[in-house]
Order: C-alpha cells, then sequence, then structure tokens
C-alpha cells in the first residue's frame, strides 16, 4: 500500500525543482535580454538578434508567453532593433504587441507603491520600458504627438511608483 505522506512529499520536492528551474530559466532570460540591449547599444545587431530570441525563448519555455510582461519586454527590445536595422513597418507592429501584451498584464488600475506586490510593480516598471521605447521610435518615424502622449504616460508611472526608466 502507498504511504500518502510520501505522496506529498514527492510532490513538493517536484514543485521544488520545477521552482528552481523556473527562476534559473527567467534569470538566463533577463541576462540574454539585457545581454542583447548592450550588442544593440554597440550595434553587435546579429549578436542582439540571438541574444533577444534565446532570451524570448526561455521565456515562454515556462511560462507559456504570451502573457508575460518579460515577453512584452524582450518583444519591445527586438522592435527597437529592427527599427535600427531598417525594418520600421515590422518595428512599429511589435512595438504594438509588447505594448498590448504588457497592457494586459498590469490591467487598467495602476498600484499605490505601499499596496502592490512586487510583481505588480514589475510589470509596471516593464510598461514604462515598453512606452519609453515606443515612443522614442514614434518620434524618429511615426506619430510625434502618439510618442509626447507614452512619454507623459512614462512620467506619471516613475512618479507615481518612484523609479525612473532606462
Amino acid at each position: 500500500s502507498r504511504d500518502p505522506s510520501r505522496d506529498r512529499s514527492s510532490d513538493a520536492s517536484r514543485d521544488a525543482s520545477s521552482d528552481t528551474s523556473r527562476n534559473m530559466s527567467m534569470d538566463m532570460a533577463e541576462m540574454l535580454n539585457s545581454q542583447g540591449e548592450s550588442q544593440v547599444e554597440l550595434r553587435l545587431f546579429e549578436e542582439a538578434r540571438d541574444s533577444f530570441d534565446r532570451a524570448l525563448a526561455a521565456v515562454t519555455a515556462y511560462t507559456g508567453g504570451v502573457h508575460d510582461a518579460s515577453v512584452a519586454s524582450i518583444q519591445a527590445n527586438q522592435a527597437r532593433l529592427l527599427s535600427l536595422t531598417g525594418d520600421t513597418q515590422a518595428a512599429a507592429s511589435l512595438f504594438a504587441t509588447a505594448l498590448a501584451t504588457v497592457r494586459g498584464c498590469v490591467g487598467d488600475a495602476a498600484p499605490a507603491p505601499a499596496a502592490a506586490d512586487a510583481d505588480r510593480i514589475l510589470s509596471h516598471v516593464i510598461l514604462a520600458r515598453v512606452l519609453k521605447l515606443f515612443a522614442e521610435f514614434e518620434a524618429e518615424y511615426g506619430d510625434a504627438e502618439a510618442g509626447r502622449e507614452k512619454s507623459r504616460e512614462v512620467a506619471h508611472l516613475e512618479a507615481q511608483l518612484g523609479f525612473n526608466t532606462q
């Protein structure tokens, strides 16, 4: 006969192992996304493209992807890369996708700093970053007024939550 306490212990061990793997994958994804940003700054565009693709694969492997703010962060960086390499139409589309993704994660209400949990605040920080990159893109390639509106939204989020968007 099976000992139910052993099953629970085994389930807890599997859950802990899964959490560790997910955290390692998310850490790797964040590192690869940051690496890609640095590569863009160095104009190492092919290397950046590879870093962003690998970051996106790491995130989607453990989150299912499309409704995760980390996906939007990577997409915005990919869109910036597209704009810098001349594919502004694809960049505009990917920026719109990234913005829709992160807005879906944060919902309608902005958190009050004291009441918000860390994941919700992080989602708002990512929202601000996506908005900032999209605003810069629109200022250069698209609708300057829409870019200014996004910049105002970034400033509002920064003031409300007390951070500066890079």
